[in-house]
């Protein structure tokens, strides 16, 4: 059965939408040989017709918030679903309940073994982007993650709640 004969009940939008699993599920098996040159091309037309180009996709973008209330704990977010890819950016503490004195902000990917900073940030006010300084003013964090990264987020200090926000737009 051809990839076109699995997929011929799925539509490009609204409710019966392949899904990136069902994409995945299909491209898998289909190894990088002359022989398959054909299909590779079937598979790249039915990515782009899907937009699972690298592009931004159309009406996916959202805001995500994780919410620390525990100083010092790492607290996971946001983790795509399989076979997706999401670029993250607009990092920035959006409200803060009870705070005193600094707290410190760590915004890392943690791939269930390691963790990775996309940034760290000390501050003394309720809201604020978090932004990296660098010699040339202030650069702000981004990244890209899918099914094997979580979103992780730490605040440290004297503070009842703190709530990271970031934007999500899905890429593939």
């Amino acid at each position: 059965m051809g990839i076109w004969d699995q997929l011929n009940t799925r539509t490009l939008f609204g409710s019966e939408k392949a899904t990136a699993q069902e994409v995945n599920r299909q491209e898998k098996d289909i190894h990088l040989q002359e022989k398959n040159r054909s299909l590779l091309a079937d598979v790249n037309l039915i990515n782009k017709a899907l937009m699972r180009d690298g592009s931004p996709i159309p009406a996916t973008g959202k805001v995500e918030k994780i919410q620390s209330s525990d100083s010092g704990t790492k607290t996971p977010g946001f983790n795509p679903n399989p076979g997706e890819v999401w670029e993250l950016f607009g990092f920035g503490i959006i409200d803060m309940a009870g705070r005193s004195g600094s707290v410190t902000h760590d915004v890392m990917l943690y791939d269930g073994t390691n963790y990775s900073y996309i940034a760290l940030e000390a501050a003394s006010s309720n809201s604020f982007p978090i932004g990296q300084g660098s010699t040339g003013g202030t650069t702000y964090p981004f990244a890209i993650v899918d099914e094997n990264l979580t979103v992780v987020y730490t605040a440290t200090g004297t503070f009842t709640t703190s709530d990271l926000t970031f934007t999500a737009v899905r890429v593939r």
